[in-house]
């Protein structure tokens, strides 16, 4: 397994030290071509989605017929027991100083699929004992979504929490061009999506700041508008306090590769200061050379940190989330677990 340590100061920075791939904290988008902007300004972006294919295929689990989405470069969205229903992950730029709001969206190209039953996302149920131990799916439903009447999502649209990129200020919206309804056995498909998300607010400007080396290929590769947000990155903030102890750090184990969230709460029980800006929380990964595991440097990874109740410090209530990779799934490697 690979671990890595958390920093409180920068020069002294308070940083997340871990072992993990640059992944931008988020899901990737689909292929750009997936992709249009249609408009935007200081007030808002109108893009649109296109589903470029998907295949509805026939699973059986526990002796029970199911319809499995396959869909190019989405995203699961939901939880074990839930339909397994993909959708398109928006990462855009928005404004310091705004709410970014759904303010309408328009669809074409609907298709109605009959007699279908989605497949629930598996609960992972570990089994046996000692050597014989192993990781088994569960594909139990949730009741209150299969016998029920509502339509799966609830909405075809929706807007995360405000979070924060190193510098840039962001929100995540997800656009679903599947809509199940469980009562009925039918999966409602759009292949076009256009929506239009505002900014409320007086927006702060920066100007166009520096370019960040490493920084600007994360920003270009995950951020839809990244050229509108370039203007709307924060200056760095200064800390209300800084660690006296340069080489106070705090261990956190990367157990396997995913998706994985640190709240700000576990961080201060461990001893994480208060009073420390979110443009000055950096997480950074220990980078091991493909022939020598040994050796390792240090690199800088991409984050979003939720900011929950805008403060503009990491704070009681606060979360990072940060792709990790384990260096097993690096290099393949086994040695002694």
């Amino acid at each position: 397994m690979r671990s890595g340590t958390i920093k409180p100061v920068r020069a002294l920075v308070p940083a997340v030290l871990m072992a993990v791939m640059v992944c931008a904290g988020t899901a990737l988008p689909a292929a750009l071509q997936d992709y249009e902007i249609v408009s935007q300004d200081e007030s808002h972006i109108t893009f649109t989605v296109r589903l470029p294919r998907y295949d509805v295929e026939e699973a059986t689990t526990g002796g029970r017929a199911y319809s499995r989405i396959d869909a190019d470069g989405l995203t699961r969205i939901a939880d074990a027991g839930q339909p397994d229903i993909p959708a398109f992950a928006v990462m855009l730029a928005v404004p310091q100083g705004t709410t970014a709001g759904l303010q309408s969206f328009s669809r074409s190209g609907v298709t109605v699929l009959e007699g279908v039953r989605v497949i629930p996302v598996a609960r992972i149920e570990a089994r046996g004992e000692g050597a014989d131990r192993f990781a088994d799916n569960i594909f139990d439903e949730d009741e209150s979504i299969y016998d029920g009447v509502s339509p799966f999502p609830d909405d075809q649209v929706w807007v995360t929490d405000r979070g924060r990129m190193r510098h840039q200020d962001v929100v995540r919206v997800f656009v679903s061009p599947f809509i199940y309804e469980p009562g009925r056995e039918r999966l409602t498909v759009t292949r076009e999506i256009t929506v239009t998300i505002g900014f409320e607010g007086r927006a702060r400007l920066g100007g166009v700041p520096p370019v960040e080396d490493r920084w600007e290929r994360v920003y270009q590769d995950v951020l839809l508008n990244y050229e509108q947000g370039r203007r709307w990155r924060a200056r760095r903030a200064q800390p209300l306090m800084k660690s006296t102890v340069a080489n106070d750090r705090f261990k956190i184990l990367i157990e396997a590769t995913g998706m994985h969230k640190l709240a700000f709460d576990s961080l201060s029980a461990a001893g994480f200061p208060e009073g420390v800006a979110v443009d000055e929380v950096f997480i950074y990964r220990d980078e091991f050379y493909e022939n020598s595991p040994d050796s390792i440097d240090l690199a800088e990874s991409a984050i979003e940190l939720s900011d929950n109740d805008q403060d503009g410090f990491f704070s009681s209530g606060d979360e990072v989330f940060f792709y990790g990779r384990d260096l097993r799934d690096q290099f393949g490697y086994r040695g002694n677990e």
